[in-house]
């Protein structure tokens, strides 16, 4: 996790998934105002995974902030495979404010 003023970016690798979900909900949870959650390292995301992704989405809209996504092939697979395109806000690079962190790369 990495604070920027205001914003967070969280990165997240690995596999987000029954086991591990509850750890990105808590993450995501102490989180609040401009949120930029990088997947490009998850190898995996499972159905536990996608509740976290959307439940936080939605808490950050109705907290008046935003969470953004940069995804990685899992989740790109994912999002195409459950039409998510119109829940998640899915982005191709990470940048905080205009303020670009670190060049995206295929995940």
């Amino acid at each position: 996790m990495e604070r920027h003023g205001d914003a967070t970016l969280l990165h997240a690798d690995g596999e987000v998934e029954l086991a591990t979900a509850a750890r990105l909900a808590a993450e995501l949870a102490a989180c609040s105002g401009e949120i930029l959650l990088d997947l490009r390292s998850v190898t995996f995301i499972d159905c536990a995974g996608v509740t976290v992704l959307v439940d936080a989405t939605r808490r950050a809209d109705v907290r008046g902030g935003r969470l953004r996504i940069v995804p990685g092939r899992a989740m790109e697979r994912l999002s195409a495979i459950l039409g998510l395109a119109g829940e998640l806000h899915l982005v191709n690079e990470l940048s905080l404010r205009g303020r670009h962190t670190r060049p995206a790369v295929d995940g």
